[in-house]
């Protein structure tokens, strides 16, 4: 992961499959109704890819690298339900965190975000070094 970190935002996965967006991410994504497309992440990273409808090139490029993707609406108060398939290929439990890099926005699951926390820190202080 060679991104920059902007934002990155707890959630939880309700029993109903259900997982609220976080406001800073929904000014993104858009309101209900809108369409986001949800990706296995193309470079085989244990997390998902969120990509808004508006970015339609995006879009295009993440359905050309990856076959395991949908695309979903947001249901009303900001809500998207996870398809299980893809829930299952990025381990995604109870709690995750919605992250926001300069190329775009993942979901993890909170267990793995914090195991690759390391290698964020690394990938960061090696992007400031060469600044």
């Amino acid at each position: 992961m060679t991104e920059v970190l902007l934002c990155e935002t707890l959630a939880e996965i309700q029993d109903d499959n259900r997982v609220l967006i976080p406001p800073a991410f929904l000014e993104k994504f858009g309101k209900t109704g809108a369409r986001i497309l949800i990706a296995a992440h193309p470079d085989g990273v244990k997390c998902l890819c969120l990509v808004p409808s508006a970015d339609q090139e995006e879009m295009d490029k993440i359905i050309e690298e990856t076959a395991n993707f949908e695309i979903i609406d947001i249901q009303s108060q900001g809500r998207i339900s996870m398809p299980p398939d893809l829930k299952e290929y990025a381990g995604l439990k109870d709690e995750v965190v919605f992250a926001q890099y300069f190329g775009g926005y993942e979901l993890w699951d909170k267990k793995e975000w914090d195991d690759n926390k390391p290698e964020r820190d690394n990938n960061r202080e090696f992007l400031l070094n060469r600044l």
